[in-house]
């Protein structure tokens, strides 16, 4: 309800246009935070939906989701010339493919 109201108020009552610059960074930030790989939030929701769903062998399944979404993310930035975008989600795809590796073989179902 206060979100709404708060919507309401910086679009049709404030002319500001810096007000509305902030409420589009924080629109995007929390999209942002919620892709699916692994230091974000979304990561962590992954991980626990994998988990949840698939047991054990859920956080390998998040952490490959996680190593295609950066690799992905860094692949398209890498097209677009946003270069430090690029290296951001390749460096979360690399933590992730590590973290990966360490987990290799540690699956016991029983």
């Amino acid at each position: 309800r206060y979100i709404i109201q708060s919507f309401i108020y910086f679009f049709y009552f404030q002319k500001s246009k810096k007000l509305e610059i902030y409420l589009y960074i924080s629109i995007f930030w929390a999209v942002f935070n919620l892709l699916p790989i692994y230091p974000l939030d979304g990561g962590h929701i992954a991980r626990s939906l994998g988990v949840l769903f698939f047991g054990p062998e859920g956080v390998r399944y998040s952490l490959m989701l996680s190593i295609a979404t950066g690799a992905f993310i860094a692949f398209t930035c890498l097209q677009s010339n946003n270069h430090f975008i690029a290296f951001m989600f390749a460096s979360f795809a690399y933590s992730s493919y590590e973290a990966l590796r360490s987990t290799r073989g540690t699956y016991r179902p029983y």
